[in-house]
């Protein structure tokens, strides 16, 4: 978030101490220093409102506060340009809140904020409390997530689970069982009604007569055939039957199906998860980075007096312009020597260049 305000303004210290959200969600703040007081007040926001739109940084929420003053030091933030600029500024960038003076006090900017808050203080607790219910609904939607992950991998376990394979091949052991008894009683059956067509031909034989002998005996052969024949298909039937039975309690296909179909859920949404946080820590990092550069900028900004004081180095200025390299200098130009206690000036004898 960006905080227009005075670096001296009372306001603002009461700020930062009621912004409590903790890490690592706690905003990362920057703050636009502008004038809350006098006839520079409106200049100084204005700048600094442009110098947010224009910055690399993308905010989520400008925040415009100074503590509580008298109605002269006040007077100076009703003003129709302040007004038209923080209006134009909710519709095409982000929402900006105001937090001026104390609960009584109220300016133009509280009119066309996107929301007013009475202080200082109440703008931070407002911020803290919406972020913290953010995280609590993030929190409550991770839990959502690792129930439904752990019910496919439950289902997905439960279709595996040996004592319901165990059951299925039981089923099967059964059915095969069925199917042995089925042949040696048939077997028997077969094996009686040809002992007992085999005795009769044997009687047959004991008359003599060959016509009747060989017609017996064809008619025995015959039906022999017959029931070996029939007891062949019935044999079939009965296997193709026990069969599909025991495929269709088994289901691989169809258990195979349900588990991938279950594993890919799981792994689409482990995957959403990953591409969630890798993006958030890309984001944190690009941040970070967007903050290194405007330090940077900032420094040379102002001169070289916070380098200085940072660095323990000095800042050499030719007039008002920063010596960065010898290009811009000359034997006998004179430069000014910024320390950070103090300055001094000198005289350039010799330049020396490494390109």
């Amino acid at each position: 978030m960006a905080v227009i305000s005075s670096s001296t303004a009372a306001g603002l210290g009461d700020f930062f101490s009621n912004l409590s959200v903790q890490y690592p969600y706690k905003p990362i703040v920057h703050l636009f220093e502008s004038y809350m007081q006098g006839n520079r007040t409106v200049p100084g926001i204005l700048s600094a409102l442009k110098k947010i739109a224009s910055c690399p940084v993308k905010y989520d929420v400008v925040v415009l506060t100074r503590g509580g003053g008298s109605a002269s030091d006040l007077m100076y933030f009703d003003n129709l340009d302040l007004g038209s600029a923080i209006s134009d500024f909710n519709k095409t960038y982000c929402p900006v809140l105001s937090a001026i003076g104390h609960e009584r006090d109220f300016t133009i900017p509280d009119f066309v904020a996107w929301k007013r808050f009475d202080t200082p203080t109440a703008v931070a607790r407002g911020i803290t409390e919406q972020v913290n219910e953010y995280i609590a609904s993030l929190e409550e939607f991770a839990d959502l997530l690792d129930d439904e992950m752990n019910w496919l991998f439950q289902r997905a376990w439960d279709e595996t689970d040996p004592k319901r394979l165990g059951i299925m091949s039981d089923r099967i052991e059964e059915n095969m069982s069925r199917t042995e008894h089925f042949f040696e009683d048939e077997i028997r059956v077969l094996s009686g009604t040809i002992l007992h067509r085999i005795g009769q031909a044997v009687n047959e034989l004991g008359s003599f007569n060959p016509t009747r002998y060989v017609l017996s005996i064809e008619r025995t052969m015959n039906e022999i055939l017959a029931l070996t024949e029939g007891l062949i298909n019935r044999a079939e039937t009965t296997i193709q039957r026990s069969f599909h039975y025991s495929e269709s309690q088994l289901d691989y296909a169809g258990l195979r199906n349900q588990l991938d179909r279950h594993l890919m859920n799981a792994n689409g949404q482990v995957e959403l998860l990953d591409k969630g946080i890798f993006r958030l820590i890309d984001d944190k990092i690009n941040e970070a980075g967007n903050d290194l550069d405007n330090l940077f900028n900032d420094l040379t900004l102002h001169g070289g007096y916070a380098a200085s004081l940072l660095f323990g180095g000095v800042v050499l200025k030719k007039a008002d312009r920063i010596v960065n390299s010898v290009r811009i200098v000359s034997p006998g130009d004179e430069v000014d020597c910024v320390f950070k206690d103090g300055e001094a000036k000198a005289t350039i004898d010799e330049v020396k260049s490494e390109v």
